[in-house]
């Protein structure tokens, strides 16, 4: 709270866009953004939905959310929640919406510093910002606090410092939905209901691409609607946004804004136009033996060739010192390690890029530091090929030159899409789609989708490819669009008052934990629960001593080490022999404490379990567990073994 003597700065609404300018490269708002502030500030609450093309700048839900929290702060706007939660199920994505967060962030300290800027806008934001928190060292205080949840150790980046101030928290939907739920994954007992608060109340969550976690979905919206009916506590109730292309519901009542394709004549929508009309040739590339399973030789064969024709393209034209990077996304681990095997014969080292959801995050860290411009519409020229899996489906802002993908159920294909010329500047770009020579060879599911979709995505495809100029821009889009994916189950459950108030009782100790699949995940049938991996270096061979240093503050598990795996690559780990039938040690890092898995004697069970968000600690080089540094099972590991590095201490 402010202090008597404290006088706030003042901030008018029409000044949002000169905030926003500040932190986009000089860039005004489009017509939509600056009406869903327009929205929150006349009613005080989020929009039920915003639908917006891909490209067309969701991610200003965090510069909306922070301005209008400063308009609040200096009585121009009503109260609103101070926590966004920006959840979509992508990790790659979680971790670029916390990087952005953090550039902002630093913006906002460094206007603070500056005493010449005392009248500039972003120093006011933050100023404001900054007023809301309690803590009386003023000059310590940050305009607002980021949040990092994406899964194994990263429950200790969420913001509990102060439930005041205003935050911007980049969440995986199993890490926000089980701390709506009481049972944050990988959270200690004594943190679940502060974890609770601070992700159910005084928030907004935003579901992105809410079509791909339409449980989820359901889940939160009716934690929403229960708390409506108790006591109202004077600070807002949690508030859901589903931002989509294909929006889940049909509720006919609520609130929808977004980019309307037809009508963008504003002055400010020029950029906007150009890229919902942007250059995208569609190509269709079919093989006779597709069966869409993981590794497929026909299909890394196909991708492989069509990438090295856009290459010998690209370096035979004018431009070819120009950053023009081909993206190719494919959809399992096995077939991006596969096309990226086959690549690395013709290309150097750096030249083609590994990018999937499951990778350690240091090593991204380390990629997005020794190439910073290829995660920026900017590009860069010295990698000529990225290789992903549908974690570079949704919102990381890169921008092919031209793009290979496989058949997809059409709402993925529509976002694949986006990633190619995303500003509209390039005249001769193309997107590759290998599918099956017939749509008969269409009939068996091939998760982790569904026949049907994928049928129903090659008639789509071959409706857009019978038009007179055959395109997969955000226009054509609208005129003939994707068709919305099978519901993964029948029905959604929907959590009921006498469920979360069980689910509250964080302080007794259940028989059993509650599965809580069945709230959060839209599919029962695989197992989509994650867990980490970490490898150290130089533990002693002692395993009482070796327990201590994980214990110690200084070299306990920190958030850089993990490789995301599930359970079932952490079940492979544990039952693993040496040749000499010997398991080699391993360590279970679980809820803040550390302990000796203890292996099962031979012909019985072990008395421990595996549950989402454990993270096991192995000895370097002990047990072979990744392929091209990312985690697989078993009988995906490279015929050389990867060699490891445990991530260095700062």
């Amino acid at each position: 709270m402010t202090s008597p003597a404290t006088k706030l700065p003042s901030i008018t609404r029409d000044e949002f866009g000169e905030f926003f300018a500040s932190l986009n490269g000089g860039y005004a708002p489009f017509s939509w953004q600056e009406e869903v502030l327009d929205h929150i500030c006349e009613h005080g609450v989020w929009p039920e939905r915003i639908n917006a093309p891909t490209g067309s700048g969701k991610s200003s839900v965090v510069d909306i959310h922070l301005f209008a929290n400063a308009l609040t702060a200096v009585g121009a706007a009503p109260r609103v929640p101070r926590r966004l939660c920006v959840t979509v199920g992508r990790r790659a994505l979680v971790d670029s919406q916390a990087t952005r967060a953090d550039m902002i962030l630093d913006c906002l300290k460094k206007a603070l510093t500056d005493e010449s800027a005392e009248q500039d806008i972003l120093r006011r934001v933050a100023e404001a910002l900054q007023s809301f928190q309690t803590r009386n060292d003023e000059k310590g205080r940050a305009p607002f606090e980021v949040g990092h949840i994406r899964g194994e150790l990263s429950n200790r980046t969420l913001p509990v410092t102060d439930i005041s101030a205003c935050a911007i928290i980049a969440a995986t939907p199993d890490m926000y939905g089980s701390r709506a739920l009481f049972r944050g994954y990988g959270s200690t007992k004594a943190a679940r209901p502060r974890e609770t608060a601070l992700l159910a109340m005084d928030t907004v969550m935003v579901l992105d691409e809410a079509h791909m976690n339409r449980q989820l979905l359901h889940t939160t919206q009716r934690i929403a609607e229960l708390q409506k009916r108790e006591v109202n506590l004077g600070i807002p109730t949690l508030q859901v946004v589903e931002t989509t292309a294909t929006p889940s519901t049909e509720d006919s009542e609520s609130t929808t804004l977004g980019v309307d394709i037809e009508a963008l004549d504003s002055p400010n929508d020029k950029e906007l136009r150009k890229r919902v009309h942007s250059h995208k040739e569609l190509v269709l590339r079919p093989i006779d033996k597709w069966d869409g399973k993981p590794g497929n030789a026909a299909t890394v064969n196909a991708a492989v060739d069509a990438i090295k024709d856009f290459l010998a393209h690209r370096e035979a034209g004018e431009d070819s010192k120009e950053a023009h990077t081909v993206g190719c996304i494919v959809n399992h681990v096995r077939t991006a390690i596969s096309i990226k095997e086959a690549l690395a014969k013709d290309l150097a080292k750096d030249e083609v890029q590994l990018l999937v959801g499951r990778m350690r995050p240091s090593d991204l860290e380390k990629l997005q530091n020794k190439h910073r411009e290829l995660f920026t519409t900017e590009g860069d020229k010295s990698v000529k090929v990225v290789v992903a899996t549908q974690t570079l489906e949704v919102g990381i802002d890169v921008d092919f030159a031209d793009l290979v993908t496989e058949l997809a159920p059409a709402s993925s294909l529509a976002q694949r899409f986006g990633r190619v010329n995303r500003l509209g500047h390039r005249t001769d770009s193309k997107v590759v789609v290998i599918r099956p020579a017939s749509g008969d060879l269409v009939k068996k599911d091939a998760p982790p989708y569904k026949a049907v979709d994928l049928s129903n995505a090659y008639g789509w495809l071959e409706a857009l490819n019978g038009t007179e100029n055959p395109s997969v821009n955000p226009a054509a889009m609208v005129k003939n669009p994707p068709v919305q994916s099978s519901p993964e189950r029948l029905l959604y459950q929907r959590p009921e008052r006498s469920d979360l108030l069980e689910f509250s009782r964080t302080d007794e100790n259940p028989y059993d934990e509650p599965d809580l699949d069945l709230w959060l995940h839209d599919s029962l049938d695989a197992e989509t629960a994650m867990g980490g991996v970490i490898v150290r270096d130089n533990l002693p061979s002692n395993t009482s001593a070796a327990m201590e240093i994980l214990k110690t503050g200084y070299f306990a598990p920190s958030d850089r080490e993990p490789f995301p795996a599930n359970l079932k690559i952490l079940q492979e780990i544990l039952d693993y022999q040496d040749e000499h039938g010997v398991k080699p040690r391993k360590f279970l890092y679980r809820q803040g404490e550390i302990s000796l898995w203890q292996d099962a004697d031979q012909g019985e069970e072990s008395s421990q379990t595996l549950t989402p968000g454990d993270v096991l600690i192995l000895d370097t080089g002990t047990i072979p567990f990744t392929n091209q540094g990312i985690a697989v099972t078993q009988r995906e590991l490279p015929s050389k073994k990867d060699e490891l590095e445990a991530v260095p201490f700062p």
